[in-house]
């Protein structure tokens, strides 16, 4: 599409995209600037050009958990709703780091080990002090691809908790 033009910018949005658009920069585009955005600033790894600028996002799981317990102070029960791809796995990781401080407060199940039909039969019986906290949904543990945006409405319907998440779009 782009062999005779050039390009004044390319604009990135989300993990995938810097991915590919770093591992293949040399090769479309080596000169053209590059704005990364909606990248959270663990996964940012600067390529060193003076071309790269990075607007990067910081997600803080242990705030949003706090924010939970805000809201509804008599929760003692977490489900932590995650998929299964190699990305998921590493939030789950960093999710799991930052929600320590909470465990002596609060039970934490993580259903990313579970198919999403199984995922929507628990939370369907969720006790009244459980709440969700929907991190991501790419690929569910059966190994079936979700689409991001659907998974949380499906959840919510089936929810007998009130879902949280950490961002606005959620």
């Amino acid at each position: 599409l782009y062999k005779d033009r050039s390009l004044d910018l390319v604009i990135t949005v989300a993990a995938p995209a810097v991915r590919f658009f770093q591992r293949h920069r040399q090769r479309i585009f080596p000169t053209t600037p590059l704005l990364i955005t909606g990248l959270e600033q663990r996964l940012y790894s600067a390529s060193g050009l003076a071309t790269e600028v990075a607007v990067l996002t910081a997600i803080d799981f242990h705030a949003a958990i706090g924010n939970i317990l805000q809201v509804k102070p008599d929760t003692n029960h977490v489900v932590v709703v995650l998929g299964a791809s190699p990305l998921e796995k590493y939030w789950a990781g960093q999710i799991a780091a930052e929600v320590e401080p909470w465990k002596d407060r609060v039970a934490f199940t993580w259903f990313n080990e579970l198919s999403f039909d199984d995922m929507l039969k628990q939370v369907a019986n969720l006790s009244p002090r459980s709440a969700v906290f929907f991190a991501a949904m790419v690929v569910d543990a059966a190994g079936v691809p979700q689409n991001h945006g659907k998974v949380v409405s499906k959840i919510h319907a089936a929810s007998s908790a009130p879902v949280f998440s950490f961002g606005d779009s959620h």
